[in-house]
C-alpha cells in the first residue's frame, strides 16, 4: 500500500475511533508527504458518515430494547457509497 493511502486510512480510522491525538498526528503526516487537502477532506467525510451511521444503528437498537422512540437513523447516514452497506 502506498504511504499516502495508508495515511488516509489512518486519518479515517482516527476520526471513526474518535482519537484526537491520532488525528492530529496523521493529518501532520499526510501534509508532510504531500497528500492533497481534497483527499484528506474526503477521508474525513467518509469516516464521519460511517461513524454517524454506526451511532444511529446503536441508538436504534437501544430504542428498540427500551421500547422508546428517541432518534431515527438518518437517510444521510452511512458511508455514502450508495450500496446500502450502512
Amino acid at each position: 500500500m502506498e504511504q499516502s493511502t495508508r495515511t488516509l486510512v489512518e486519518i479515517a480510522a482516527a476520526v471513526a475511533g474518535g482519537c484526537m491525538a491520532c488525528l492530529e498526528q496523521h493529518l501532520k503526516d499526510a501534509r508532510e508527504i504531500g497528500v492533497s487537502e481534497a483527499d484528506i477532506t474526503e477521508a474525513i467525510s467518509v469516516a464521519e458518515a460511517t461513524r454517524r451511521s454506526a451511532h444511529a444503528t446503536v441508538l436504534a437498537a437501544v430504542e428498540k430494547a427500551r421500547g422508546l422512540k428517541i432518534v431515527s437513523a438518518s437517510s444521510e447516514a452511512g458511508c455514502g457509497c450508495g450500496t446500502g452497506c450502512c
